[in-house]
């Protein structure tokens, strides 16, 4: 491999690492923000229920049906508790949800009981990750580092 080869091949490589770090940073702020909205929706949630008569009133579990069904990142615990319930008490009152399968045999469609916990497990590992990346320090760039 030529030295001008070698060269050409690091200044690739700084660059998209480069690259890679400015994502890994402006992914870091995006979870910032998602977490921030996140927590104005509870906070919104716990304001409706504050103005509500009864924790069952129609608005209000349509609204945690809507969130709890429709918006993965707001987690179920703290949904409940911003509407005053407890988690089984919620889902009890919000009930199940269309899944969009139809069962072949019966012709029916199937309902969504629970949702997946792996989805939140990843989403919680990406988070700790980019935290990680965006905080790290670069001693060197690339070309230093590999050059004898």
């Amino acid at each position: 491999m030529s030295e001008e080869s070698l060269h050409q091949i690091l200044g690739d490589i700084e660059r998209s690492v480069r690259d890679f770090t400015g994502a890994e940073a402006a992914l870091a702020k995006a979870e910032q923000r998602r977490d921030h909205t996140r927590q104005a929706v509870l906070e919104q949630v716990e304001r409706m229920h504050a103005e509500v008569d009864t924790v069952h009133a129609p608005e209000l579990i349509g609204v945690l049906r809507h969130l709890y069904w429709q918006q993965p990142g707001i987690h179920g615990r703290p949904l409940a508790e911003a509407a005053g319930l407890h988690l089984n008490d919620m889902l009890a009152a919000i009930g199940p949800a269309p899944s969009g399968i139809r069962c072949a045999h019966r012709g029916t469609e199937q309902l969504r009981t629970s949702r997946p916990v792996l989805e939140a497990a990843a989403s919680s590992w990406r988070t700790k990750r980019s935290r990680i990346v965006s905080q790290a320090q670069v001693s060197a760039r690339v070309r230093e580092r590999f050059q004898r």
